[in-house]
C-alpha cells in the first residue's frame, strides 16, 4: 500500500490509469493522465522525461516511471535496464556482461568487436530487443553483409532451391536467430521484371518473404533456437500461426508452411505458404501438400510453435495474399 508522505492516508492516485507517450525508439518521454472536472475528463501531461541518447534521464522526478529506455524495465535502485538477455547501465552506456563472442563480429565494423557496447554506439538508430543483437526499430530484420576471404563484400551468389529444381542469384546477408546464431539469406538483386525470385517457402515462413533461405541446416537452426515442437503423438493441439515442417526419412527439411486453420481435433486443417516456382502463396491441406512433395522424399510433417511470439511478424492474412517478385 502506498501512503501519502507524513500521513496514514492511502495515495489512491497511483492506481489511476495513465498512458506513456513514446519516441521513435519506444522510450518513455511523458506520462499522460485524464483529470475530471464537472464530469468532463481532460488529458493532462503528468510528467516529462528528458533522456540522453543512451537512456540516462536528465533531472529525473522523485517517482520515476519504471518502463523507460526503449520500453525496457528499469530498476530505480540500481539504475539498470533489464533486456531479457542481460542488464544494461544507462550511465556507463555499456552492458554489465559481454555479448556472445564471434557471433556478430566483423572486420569492417570495429564497434562489433566491443562485446559491451550498446547497439554499436548508435542508439539513435538502433534498439536492442533482448540484449544480444541490434534490430532496426521499423521491424526490418537486422542483417550483416557477407565477406569473401579477402574481406570484400560479396554482391552476388547463386541460390539453389532444390525442391523448385532451379536456382537464381541473390545478394547474401547474415540474419540472426534470437540466440545469436547466423542464418545465410539472400535478397533478390534483380528488378521485378528480371529473372529471379525474391523469396522461397522458408523465406515466407520465417522471414516475412523478405529473403530466400535455402539451406535446410539454417532452417533447423531457426527451429532449434526459436521454436518448440508440438507433440501431436500425445494429442497436443496445433494453433493458427504454428509452422508445418515437411521432411524426409533422414530428417532433412524439404519444405515449410504456416498453419492457417485448425480442426476440432486439434490438427491443422489448412496451411498457407509458397511452393516451387508458384509465384503466389496458396492455401491447402497438410495431406495434399505431402502428396505434392513425395517426389522430393517428403514423408512426414511436424509442427512447431514460436517460443516467444513476435509482434512484428507478418500476419496470416498477409501471408495468404503474398506474391513473389519475378
Amino acid at each position: 500500500v502506498h501512503r501519502i508522505p507524513g500521513t496514514d492516508d492511502i495515495d489512491e492516485s497511483i492506481y489511476e490509469p495513465k498512458f506513456l507517450l513514446l519516441d521513435h525508439l519506444g522510450s518513455t518521454r511523458a506520462e499522460l493522465v485524464f483529470t475530471e472536472s464537472g464530469g468532463v475528463f481532460s488529458p493532462v501531461i503528468q510528467e516529462y522525461y528528458d533522456l540522453m541518447p543512451y537512456g540516462e534521464v536528465i533531472d529525473p522526478p522523485t517517482t520515476q516511471e519504471s518502463v523507460m529506455f526503449t520500453g525496457k524495465q528499469r530498476d530505480c535502485e540500481s539504475e539498470t535496464d533489464y533486456f531479457g538477455g542481460r542488464y544494461y547501465n544507462n550511465t556507463l552506456c555499456r552492458w554489465l556482461s559481454p555479448d556472445k563472442p564471434m557471433q556478430d563480429n566483423h572486420l569492417h565494423l570495429p564497434q562489433s568487436w566491443n562485446l559491451y557496447s550498446h547497439v554499436r554506439n548508435n542508439p539513435i538508430r538502433f534498439i536492442d530487443e533482448d540484449g544480444f543483437l541490434a534490430r532496426e526499430k521499423n521491424g526490418k530484420f537486422k542483417r550483416n553483409v557477407v565477406l569473401d576471404n579477402n574481406g570484400s563484400m560479396i554482391h552476388s551468389q547463386e541460390v539453389k532451391i532444390p525442391t523448385a529444381k532451379s536456382s537464381t542469384r541473390g545478394r547474401p546477408f547474415y540474419l540472426f536467430t534470437e540466440k545469436g546464431n547466423r542464418i545465410l539469406a539472400h535478397e533478390n538483386q534483380f528488378s521485378q521484371k528480371a529473372s529471379g525470385y525474391n523469396t522461397n517457402c522458408h523465406g515466407l515462413t520465417f522471414a516475412d518473404g523478405q529473403y530466400t533461405i535455402g539451406n535446410p541446416n539454417d532452417v533447423q537452426t531457426i527451429l532449434d533456437d526459436e521454436y518448440t515442437k508440438i507433440d501431436r503423438d500425445n494429442n497436443q493441439s496445433v494453433q493458427e500461426g504454428d509452422v508445418a515442417i515437411f521432411s524426409d526419412n533422414n530428417g532433412t527439411i524439404l519444405h515449410s508452411m504456416t498453419v492457417s486453420a485448425v480442426g476440432s481435433d486439434g490438427s491443422a486443417s489448412t496451411i498457407i505458404g509458397l511452393g516451387g516456382t508458384i509465384p503466389e502463396a496458396y492455401k491447402t491441406t497438410p495431406q495434399e501438400e505431402l502428396k505434392k512433395y513425395e517426389s522430393f522424399g517428403a514423408c512426414k510433417v511436424t509442427y512447431f510453435r514460436k517460443t516467444q511470439p513476435d509482434p512484428k511478424a507478418m500476419s496470416l492474412s498477409d501471408k495468404e495474399n503474398f506474391k513473389k517478385s519475378r
